[in-house]
């Protein structure tokens, strides 16, 4: 069995993820929770603007996804170990 897993997708789609995660939970903490479904999506707006422009909020995303990729990359290995492919990731 081989691992098919495409890890720069992976990383993308956890970019993001903890994007609009770290978007809408400090728009929580400034405004409170969304009362609406307008209010929610506005609470998730302007992340990847605020991504490529703010050199903090993009280390604090950057620096979640590298741990949870190493995550998912340690778990692949053991379970490639467990499945007798333990070399393919070496």
């Amino acid at each position: 069995m081989e691992n098919n897993l495409n890890y720069r997708k992976l990383i993308d789609e956890i970019t993001n993820v903890v994007i609009e995660a770290l978007q809408h939970f400090d728009h929580l903490d400034r405004k409170g929770q969304p009362q609406t479904f307008e209010e929610t999506q506005a609470s998730i707006s302007g992340a990847v603007g605020r991504y490529r422009n703010d050199p903090v909020f993009r280390a604090k995303t950057q620096m979640l996804v590298s741990r949870i990729t190493a995550v998912v990359q340690d778990n692949e290995a053991h379970n490639a170990e467990l499945t007798g492919r333990g070399d393919e990731h070496k």
